[in-house]
């Protein structure tokens, strides 16, 4: 998630290291499959949302999010890191993402505008994740906030963080792409 700035990382990484330690060293799982784990309680989130459930929704999600921290933590401090994860990490997260907006859209929590703005900057993010390292998080979370203040009001944030998040991807490239310039016109 924080590819870009390793102190933020490391300190990320140490946050989650005993869960990383209990799942692979006592339990033995792999880094895979504790995102399937966590997507198996992301989907327990979905169902119960869908049944009107949002707190037994909330507490399932809350389960996915630590399987979810676990498993980059688990991957980092083992170097069991692999092309596979990145797209279950990828993958998952963005099914469970597509299906908890279109949920409360479907219940009427958000409007299906919201709906796709949230979809769009989701995909934004996304689509440069792997690119910049950076991916500015938070829209899973903001399912917590949404019980409390209401979800159209989420929505909103979560809209405006995602599209704030892609502009500082994208400033993460131009700073990438000017260095590099700068650095090839040296050899030449």
């Amino acid at each position: 998630m924080y590819d870009f700035a390793p102190p933020i990382q490391r300190a990320y990484t140490r946050a989650f290291a005993p869960l990383a330690r209990f799942f692979h060293v006592r339990l033995g799982l792999s880094p895979n499959q504790v995102s399937w784990i966590s997507f198996f309680f992301s989907m327990l989130s979905i169902v119960l949302l869908f049944a009107g459930q949002l707190w037994y929704s909330a507490g399932a999600l809350l389960i996915a999010l630590f399987f979810d921290a676990a498993d980059g933590s688990m991957a980092r401090i083992y170097g069991l890191q692999s092309n596979m994860g990145q797209f279950l990490e990828f993958a998952l997260d963005g099914i469970h993402e597509f299906l908890l907006y279109l949920g409360l859209a479907y219940l009427g929590y958000i409007t299906y505008l919201w709906f796709f703005l949230l979809l769009g900057g989701t995909l934004l993010v996304k689509i440069y994740r792997t690119e910049t390292g950076f991916d500015p998080g938070f829209r899973r979370v903001s399912y917590f906030f949404g019980l409390i203040v209401g979800f159209e009001l989420i929505a909103q944030a979560v809209f405006f963080w995602s599209i704030t998040g892609f502009l500082f991807q994208l400033g993460i490239k131009f700073v990438r792409y000017y260095k590099h310039r700068k650095i090839m016109k040296h050899i030449q």
